[in-house]
């Protein structure tokens, strides 16, 4: 199966997240392939969420199934994701995952918005969103979590096998 990952980390706390999975789906013999942005602004300002630098880009057709992960700013979607969807997404895939990374210890401290927003933006392209998480930074217990969402992810791309 062809999975892909768009990634916008700046940090690398998201891309983390997206590597795990990654990893794991790698050792089943899954095709993966990573398309990685970030600001070009490494202080964050906002001024230019236009201005993105592309890491790695490997998503470059359609693929079975689409991570899109990305991180939250000012209690809302990173604005260069946000550009991204909104101007440069241009494959569709059968299934869409998303999740995303904050600092704050519970969701409904930006977290919640941010990922309506995502999914908002994703849904306009035509994706068909099947799950969303958001992991929580600060959290003691955010390993555990992202190995739980790992464990999960992998049962639920079995079944499409």
């Amino acid at each position: 199966m062809k999975i892909g990952f768009i990634i916008h980390s700046q940090s690398g706390n998201t891309l983390s997240v997206a590597h795990k999975l990654m990893d794991q789906l790698n050792i089943q013999g899954h095709d993966v392939v990573l398309t990685h942005i970030k600001d070009e602004d490494v202080n964050n300002s906002m001024q230019h969420p236009e201005r993105l630098v592309t890491v790695v880009e490997e998503v470059k057709s359609n693929v079975d199934v689409l991570f899109i992960g990305g991180w939250v700013q000012a209690f809302s979607l990173c604005r260069g994701l946000n550009h991204y969807i909104n101007h440069q997404l241009n494959i569709q895939a059968k299934e869409t995952h998303l999740f995303l990374t904050h600092h704050f210890p519970f969701e409904w401290m930006g977290g919640t918005n941010a990922m309506k927003q995502l999914s908002k933006h994703v849904l306009m392209k035509g994706h068909v969103v099947k799950t969303t998480k958001i992991f929580n930074w600060s959290r003691k217990n955010n390993q555990h979590h992202i190995k739980q969402w790992v464990d999960s992810m992998l049962t639920q791309l079995k079944a499409l096998d």
